[in-house]
């Protein structure tokens, strides 16, 4: 009887990815584990949700028959200090019948020396690999040719003085214009200045999209820029995001009412609201509850008053307001 022949290692496979918006990692692991769809089910998991035992459990435990373990961490930044030491561990003596995607958001480039001494230590173990586009213009290009949108120079200029150095701002501000162009199907200087709402401060835009997306770390870190800003005002701020915060309490009334989430128009919400304006209300519509809302309004009306009349430095007050609402 012919022996058979023993079965080869599978070969490890580990990517690290990073980028400075989870949007441009674009469908990348989907590709990656495209290869071995028939060898079982993707487990996704998220940083901020794990636990040094649950990833050390993950990496041991296989479906019945499954041959291999994939594994899609996204958010890998947000993960504890003990459960990124558990993952620097396991990509010492990595198992072969592992897949791992790993995505990071935040900078791992070689020239960023403020890297915490574990990522240091395993991008020393796995080269990370830039998803950044290689500019602001190409990425703006990239979006407009997907929406069949035309923009002029000078839009593109000043989006690119916009954002600066700050990329991982164009997805949500590109979201914004491309909705707004629909219909015309075209990007103006004009639209850069009218659309992003907050008087040309990319600070006070990427504040905003921080609260709105209920994300506490990157709320501190945006403030921390928005205190530098000389043209930012906290008062417009305040006003600005209870506005977007009220959009959102009517949509919670509206919803109610028996009107289905698709079926609520920009007139139902406010006249003269335009289409744009509605579909980023309801991109975050999903991560505030009426409670949450409600109790964001009183706060807003609190804090005004308090930046108005309080001793304490305006933006440290924004800052301790938006917390609270967030932890609520």
């Amino acid at each position: 009887m012919k022996k058979k022949e023993p079965q080869k290692p599978v070969p490890v496979v580990v990517r690290l990815a990073y980028a400075s918006n989870d949007r441009f990692f674009g469908s990348e692991a989907e590709k990656f584990f495209e290869k071995w769809k028939n060898e079982g089910e993707v487990t996704k998991i998220f940083g901020s949700e794990l636990l040094p035992s649950d990833l050390q459990n993950l990496f041991r435990t296989q479906g019945i028959f499954e041959s291999v373990s994939m594994i899609y961490l996204k958010n890998a930044e947000k993960m504890g200090k003990e459960t990124t030491k558990k993952l620097a561990e396991f990509l010492k003596k990595p198992f072969s019948s592992v897949y791992l995607f790993i995505e990071y958001v935040g900078d791992l480039s070689e020239k960023n020396k403020k890297i915490d001494s574990v990522w240091k230590e395993i991008v020393s173990l796995v080269k990370p690999e830039n998803f950044n586009p290689h500019s602001a213009k190409s990425y703006i290009l990239k979006r407009v040719r997907e929406k069949n949108i035309d923009i002029s120079e000078s839009a593109i200029l000043m989006l690119e003085s916009w954002a600066g150095r700050d990329l991982h701002l164009m997805p949500p501000a590109m979201d914004i214009l491309c909705l707004a162009a629909e219909e015309t199907k075209n990007i103006t200087e004009e639209d850069v200045l009218d659309l992003l709402g907050t008087g040309g401060s990319v600070s006070i835009f990427e504040l905003q999209e921080k609260f709105l997306s209920r994300d506490e770390r990157g709320i501190s870190e945006a403030i921390r820029k928005v205190e530098n800003d000389a043209s930012a005002s906290p008062i417009a701020f305040v006003s600005t995001i209870a506005k977007q915060m009220t959009y959102i309490a009517k949509i919670h009334s509206i919803s109610k009412s028996g009107v289905s989430f698709g079926a609520i128009t920009p007139e139902m919400v406010e006249k003269g609201l335009q289409y744009w304006q509605l579909q980023r209300i309801k991109d975050n519509f999903s991560k505030w509850s009426e409670k949450q809302t409600l109790n964001s309004l009183e706060s807003f009306a609190l804090l005004d008053k308090a930046i108005k009349g309080d001793p304490v430095e305006p933006w440290t007050a924004v800052e301790i307001h938006l917390l609270k609402l967030l932890r609520v």
